[in-house]
């Protein structure tokens, strides 16, 4: 049964030989990874430690650099929310795989296809997640999972921070961490956006089916 992997976690003090950061993209340092596993999409991510979530993630896009020594540099778009540490042994590289299998029924389907996106960006102060953490905790505030306590380790420290008001077309503003953000599961955070307008934590929690 063939793997590939999904996600590449790596230990990086500091942004220690991070280059080319921008609002939207960064450049990995160099580190020792198979090319095989460099594809379009893989999550890539930075950790002060195993036990943090990591500080800077997104989707790989390509190689950047390639030297002779073996290790390659890659080019990273980034998404905001930190993902967890996966990974076995002692080693600062940790992979986490998806199992390549046939559909059930023998049937196979075409993806992959190229297209390009252009979207705007809106920037996130992680001072302010902390803060918002901080007094609420990592508890979701509509159904109330604590990803630590449902998946163990793995789980500790992820959650979503959801604004209250859409930063989205809003311009730069002042963001009270307790008053304006609340701490939320990713299902609770994609239901109070799936609507024609946006959800108060309160009304989606007196949606749910008990």
């Amino acid at each position: 049964m063939k793997q590939i992997v999904s996600e590449i976690h790596v230990i990086c003090h500091s942004k220690k030989n991070v280059s080319g950061e921008t609002a939207t993209h960064f450049v990995s340092g160099w580190w020792k990874i198979k090319k095989e596993h460099i594809r379009t999409g893989v999550k890539f991510a930075l950790h002060e430690h195993k036990n943090a979530q990591s500080y800077m993630q997104g989707e790989l896009e390509d190689i950047n650099e390639e030297p002779d020594n073996g290790k390659i540099a890659v080019r990273v778009r980034k998404f905001n929310d930190g993902i967890p540490w996966f990974g076995e042994g002692a080693g600062i590289l940790g992979y986490r795989y998806q199992t390549d299998t046939p559909p059930p029924n023998g049937e196979k389907y075409l993806e992959g296809a190229c297209g390009q996106v252009t979207k705007n960006y809106y920037e996130r102060d992680p001072k302010a997640r902390a803060a918002c953490l901080k007094f609420y905790g990592v508890s979701c505030v509509i159904c109330s999972v604590n990803f630590k306590d449902r998946y163990g380790e793995i789980g500790d420290g992820f959650i979503h921070v959801h604004h209250l008001e859409q930063l989205a077309g809003g311009g730069q503003k002042m963001i009270d961490p307790v008053k304006d953000l609340r701490p939320v599961c990713p299902n609770c955070h994609a239901m109070l956006h799936r609507g024609d307008r946006l959800l108060t934590p309160d009304e989606l929690q007196s949606m749910m089916k008990r």
